[in-house]
């Protein structure tokens, strides 16, 4: 409009800096993320499938089990096909190298246990960086294959392949966010936890404070339990079981034809990485050797990833007790490393993951733990 390049020429450098204020700060990921636990109440496994329910009569081209382009009712949602080729250039839909690179998550725990008196299943999981409907895509899936709408091979060639997989979306009722990890903050903020339980598992420093007293976690699960039994009563009254057993039973199954495809694709992407992964086990063993002879910490001697799989294998949070423990382990490797007469039989030099999980569970995690904490 008019007087906009004067105007513009006033206010350029400090809308430019209001801009960049206003703009949020991409944080950087750290080794040890804060973790968040969620709840969801799966539905109860229905053992006979229904008629699937009516279609819209309209159609549109879209590809069938031949492979060539057949009739599909438009106004179907995009969950019945699992996985389909695209009707114009007859290949399988993908994801980009670019999505999948940029959400992945990581899962250290699943426990499936009883509510009290709803006669539904508690689903807990915990992990880091919750993707959009990444708990209700996993709950549906697994519902799915528990009352044989789906096969349970077609979670693995889903994780195997970019080829675009529409899993079953379960219901959002149920699901909520149980608590946050706070056990990993800068010292500037203050150490924390959000209750004595993570305080604990997490071996909070004594210079942190716990943000729930025990009144104030005892409110906090009897709240969980009324809501879990509201939920239970939804999913009743609201009919979100029949809804959803419905829904279960419209999804069509690849057939044979596309499985066998399917095993091909990921059969040779299998291969394909195994020799990048050859390579990579090469360099990590260089890497975890030189560290072993110049290192002084547990950086670059433990494998890669062994501190996620720590946690998954004792339920663990990103915390000092993550630490303290590898700590621990390093300064014993690198002891065995000087004095090979030491290391434990059956151990190799240096050990991979499953090993020194073994070893931990010889020696115990409490041991190594406090070993670590003395050391640090």
């Amino acid at each position: 409009g008019k007087g906009g390049k004067g105007k513009g020429k006033g206010k350029g450098k400090a809308g430019k800096e209001k801009a960049k204020k206003g703009k949020a700060p991409v944080p950087e990921l750290e080794e040890d993320p804060i973790a968040d636990e969620a709840k969801e109440l799966p539905p109860k496994a229905v053992a006979t499938r229904n008629d699937a329910p009516d279609v819209v009569a309209e159609c549109e081209d879209s590809v069938g089990e031949d492979g060539k382009s057949a009739a599909t009712p438009l106004g179907e949602p995009p969950w019945l096909d699992i996985c389909a080729k695209c009707a114009k250039s007859g290949m399988w839909k993908e994801r980009p190298p670019e999505v999948l690179k940029h959400t992945q998550t990581t899962m250290w725990m699943c426990i499936v246990e009883k509510t009290h008196n709803t006669g539904f299943l508690r689903v807990r999981l915990r992990g880091q960086f919750f993707l959009y409907n990444q708990i209700r895509l996993m709950i549906g899936t697994a519902a799915a294959v528990a009352r044989g709408t789906l096969p349970e091979e077609l979670i693995e060639l889903a994780l195997q392949l970019p080829v675009e997989m529409h899993m079953p979306l379960a219901p959002p009722t149920g699901l909520f966010q149980r608590t946050s990890g706070f056990s990993m903050l800068d010292q500037r903020a203050g150490f924390a936890a959000m209750d004595a339980e993570q305080a604990t598992l997490c071996m909070l420093p004594d210079t942190g404070f716990v943000l729930c007293d025990s009144p104030g976690t005892e409110a906090a699960e009897a709240f969980v339990l009324r809501v879990e039994a509201e939920v239970a009563r939804l999913w009743r009254e609201a009919g979100e079981v029949e809804m959803f057993s419905k829904k279960l039973d419209a999804v069509r199954v690849p057939p044979p034809h596309i499985l066998a495809e399917l095993r091909r694709l990921a059969a040779e992407a299998v291969e394909r990485e195994s020799a990048s992964k050859v390579h990579q086990a090469e360099n990590d063993q260089r890497r975890r050797r030189s560290s072993l002879e110049e290192g002084c910490s547990f950086a670059g001697v433990m494998p890669r990833r062994f501190a996620t799989a720590l946690m998954v294998r004792y339920r663990l949070i990103p915390s000092w007790r993550v630490s303290h423990v590898q700590h621990a382990l390093a300064e014993r490797l690198r002891r065995w490393s000087k004095q090979p007469e030491e290391r434990p039989p059956g151990l190799s030099s240096p050990p991979e993951t499953s090993e020194l999980l073994d070893y931990v569970e010889s020696v115990g995690l409490q041991a190594l733990a406090e070993e670590g904490q003395r050391d640090a």
